[in-house]
């Protein structure tokens, strides 16, 4: 098989859409499949199934890891070495410069273009390296399910829409635009304090600062994306500039609207939730010092407010940050606060009172999605449902997601249930699945059997999750089944030594009584104990005389009919042997 080379800046579906066409397969996804790849795993960036393409295709695991747009579990996406909230990348559109991909198409014709990390950012518009507009295209119809299969689409875009590869008017990029290249092409340290934090909390302060620079009183949201390319770079010289810089645009601010208007609160509010994810404390000190400085000298906020406080977290007072980190909608944050009698919040800035924000992270720990119980439990969505059902496990509290549960009571149920275990494993002993057929019952039957104590053996297996590992015996939980005082039919046939037919007789014509069950067991015939001493009282089988004397089943029978001892129940109704006990006694 062929190897193309990957690119520093290259994303992995990009790389396997150009191995697909070197080794000439039209479509991305017909040549995973004819690997053996999961595509929709390479998409999300998923380690194991990036380390298997990358055996098979003679590249750096490392490499393909580095270059796979990875997620987390929240709404983060790791691109390169930054990491941003998934909705700050361009998803809507297919973007790209005109002039990198007629380059790639000249250096390397058999494998075709690749696509380059900047591109998944809309905040650059630019194309660096050519200066050329980055253009912005709909997916071509027929390809909606390959939509990450680049070439394809390039090939398919050059066919319908030539004109979008046509030479276009050159323009120079922004400072911010060959800065967030750099930065994403893991390029040369230049500015220590910037590239310590976060390319996402810089981009996000650059939009806030010169938003309210450019346009005080105006919402961000406001402001037309022609627009944000001048004012977003606006306010990148400002921070690019270090604190000096900062604090002359807050001053620029301060003086652009009057006391009050521009909602102090919430523009140092704002720019505290951007140093949120900061990687550098010396680099989060240094905006952060320099807004306690601006807000002392202009006035605007008291210096021993909250959000000044030596002890003050933005990670721990943003409710943004709870939201992503527990990877629900922030609205379900402030339903849930509301819900505590907690103070919800307010205004852009998001913040939150560090003891609040510790109740609503305590609160989402606790929240374990349905997919991730079931893999602990070792059990399917049908199975799991039964157990919520049940009760077993508690149902989730109306602030839980839907789909979610707590992750304290999955956790609980695995601990009780292993506490439970009685003895060691034995071949005589079957898993739940087997119990479940055998002892015509449920798995939250046996679960319940299990936690009341109803079960004398429970074992477990090493290594494996609690509900796959339980060991049961069929026996126990079918007379777990019945009512305290009762046996199975086939535990009484075995007491009484009756054959099935005589025992079956003996049920038809009600010689021995039994304990109607509900459904699904209405068939059962449970039987008193009481009902059994009863009859052993009174009755004794051939079986149980020839093994008190000893003797062979044959012999007895010889022996009671040279006795002329009478059957206790006539032939055409018993199909055994039964006699008086008291007859018997003489022998």
């Amino acid at each position: 098989m062929l190897k193309v080379h990957i690119h520093d800046d290259e994303i992995l579906t990009s790389f396997v859409s150009r191995s697909a066409r070197a080794n000439g397969v039209e479509r991305m996804r017909s040549f995973c499949i004819d690997l053996g790849v999961n595509l929709a795993k390479i998409k999300l960036g998923d380690r194991g199934e990036v380390t298997r393409l990358s055996e098979i295709m003679g590249v750096s695991p490392d490499r393909l890891m580095h270059a796979a747009v990875e997620r987390d579990q929240g709404t983060r996406v790791r691109v390169g070495r930054e990491r941003f909230d998934n909705s700050r990348l361009s998803r809507m559109h297919l973007r790209f410069c005109p002039d990198c991909i007629a380059a790639d198409l000249v250096n390397d014709p058999l494998s075709g273009p690749y696509y380059r990390y900047c591109w998944l950012l809309p905040q650059v518009v630019t194309c660096v390296e050519h200066r050329r507009p980055i253009i912005e295209a709909t997916q071509p119809q027929g390809l909606e399910t390959n939509s990450q299969d680049f070439c394809a689409i390039i090939e398919q875009l050059r066919k319908q829409t030539p004109a979008l590869f046509d030479p276009g008017p050159c323009r120079e990029p922004k400072h911010f635009e060959l800065y967030a290249a750099r930065r994403l092409a893991a390029g040369v340290p230049e500015n220590p304090h910037l590239d310590a934090l976060p390319l996402e909390t810089i981009i996000v302060m650059s939009e806030i600062v010169g938003a309210t620079m450019a346009h005080p009183g105006v919402s961000k949201r406001a402001i037309p994306a022609e627009q944000m390319v001048g004012v977003r770079d606006l306010g990148f010289a400002a921070i690019h500039a270090g604190r000096r810089g900062f604090i002359e645009s807050l001053d620029k601010i301060a003086s652009l609207a009057p006391a009050g208007s521009c909602s102090p609160h919430g523009l140092y509010g704002a720019l505290y939730i951007t140093l949120d994810r900061s990687r550098s404390q010396n680099s989060y000190d240094l905006f952060r010092s320099a807004m306690v400085e601006h807000a002392a000298i202009s006035g605007r906020v008291a210096p021993g407010a909250s959000m000044f406080g030596t002890g003050s977290s933005s990670a721990a007072s943003r409710v943004r940050s709870v939201a992503n980190d527990a990877g629900v909608a922030i609205d379900r944050v402030k339903r849930v606060l509301r819900a505590k009698g907690l103070t919800a919040p307010a205004g852009a800035a998001g913040l939150l009172d560090p003891t609040v924000a510790a109740v609503a992270r305590e609160h989402f720990f606790d929240v374990w999605s349905f997919k991730e119980a079931r893999e602990f439990l070792g059990c399917n969505l049908r199975t799991f449902n039964t157990l919520l059902a049940a009760g077993i496990v508690a149902r989730p509290p109306a602030s839980f997601p839907q789909g979610f549960v707590s992750r304290a009571a999955v956790v609980d149920l695995a601990t009780r249930l292993l506490e439970s275990c009685t003895v060691d494993e034995s071949p005589q002993m079957v898993d739940i699945r087997g119990a479940r057929t055998g002892g015509d019952s449920s798995v939250s039957e046996i679960i319940q059997y299990i936690l009341g104590g109803r079960l004398p053996s429970v074992a477990t297996k090493a290594g494996m999750p609690i509900l796959a590992a339980l060991r049961v015996s069929v026996d126990e939980v079918r007379q777990a089944h019945l009512p305290d005082g009762h046996v199975t039919a086939d535990a009484a046939r075995e007491l009484l030594r009756l054959n099935t037919t005589g025992f079956a007789d003996l049920l038809t014509n009600g010689f021995i009584k039994t304990t109607p069950l509900k459904h699904p067991r209405e068939s059962w015939h449970a039987v008193p104990l009481e009902e059994i001493k009863r009859f052993r009282a009174t009755y004794i089988s051939l079986q149980e005389c020839a093994e008190q004397l000893k003797l062979s089943k044959n012999a007895m029978a010889t022996l009671a009919r040279r006795a002329d001892f009478a059957a206790a129940f006539p032939s055409n109704l018993i199909g055994q042997k039964i006699f008086f006990r008291a007859a018997i006694g003489q022998l």
